[in-house]
């Protein structure tokens, strides 16, 4: 833990013999503050794409599976590696820049570094790992490793 305290007036409170909790210090640390708040005026600045219709929408008006994948701007209706809609840019598939991301059961994920680290205005950050051909996340704000479908059955933080 002492690792990430850098003798910054907000560090020197930090009690050494508790656990870091890790997004209240990246928040108040003098090092990482700045970082942090240029981060999140980079995602306010990044304009969220409008949805056209939910992946349900499409299946209830129209039965063709060609229509489940309707294009808007770069962006594109597809299923994650477990089997959930999401809505991406398919311009970046591997999402190297930064980018939003609407995931069916979690709303707007603010996504960068190829996705593993994603930003909920619902839940706050989430560390994205994929473990045995599943996507997992590491919630920051509950200290939990949590499968997205479960962050649905939590109220907002």
């Amino acid at each position: 833990m002492k690792d990430l305290l850098c003798g910054c007036s907000y560090c020197l409170t930090v009690e050494t013999g508790q656990p870091l909790d890790l997004h209240i210090h990246f928040m108040n640390c003098h090092s990482t503050k700045d970082a942090m708040q240029k981060t999140l005026d980079l995602m306010n600045e990044t304009e969220k794409p409008s949805l056209v219709n939910t992946p349900k929408e499409i299946e209830h008006n129209e039965s063709s599976q060609e229509n489940l994948a309707n294009i808007h701007n770069e962006y594109q209706w597809s299923k994650d590696i477990n089997g959930d809609w999401q809505f991406t840019n398919m311009q970046d598939p591997l999402n190297t820049i930064d980018s939003w991301i609407y995931h069916e059961k979690i709303g707007w994920l603010w996504s960068f570094n190829r996705a593993t680290f994603l930003y909920s205005e619902n839940f706050g950050w989430l560390y994205n790992f994929y473990y045995k051909k599943n996507k997992i996340f590491y919630w920051y704000d509950r200290r939990m490793w949590i499968l997205p479908k479960g962050l649905r059955d939590y109220d907002n933080p």
